[in-house]
């Protein structure tokens, strides 16, 4: 299969990777608008992208990468990032190519 299709199908060199992503915030009269700018300035400062949910304190996003592949090394500074904004219960799944799966339980 030539480079062009492999691109195009996200296969070889051109897969993407995602992993899981669920946390949960201690304080519960915390400024929601105010973590989000600072989750989101990091989030984009790491060239990361989330896609998700939120509900009061609970939090469940999909992680990806937006120009680079994703690595443990993302995985640990997002964490600390987490509990340095107070958060608790973080749970981050293995990573799982976006395209073909193996799509995992979700956490």
């Amino acid at each position: 299969m030539n480079k062009r299709l492999r691109k195009k199908k996200h296969l070889k060199e051109f897969k993407e990777f995602i992993f899981d992503l669920k946390f949960t915030k201690i304080d519960l009269n915390f400024d929601e608008d105010e973590f989000f700018c600072n989750f989101i300035d990091f989030i984009e400062s790491e060239n990361l992208s989330v896609g998700g949910t939120s509900n009061k304190n609970k939090f469940n996003f999909i992680v990806s990468h937006n120009k680079n592949k994703l690595n443990t090394y993302n995985k640990d500074k997002l964490i600390n990032w987490l509990i340095n904004n107070n958060c608790n219960d973080i749970l981050i799944g293995d990573f799982y190519d976006a395209w073909y799966g193996p799509f995992p339980v979700r956490l």
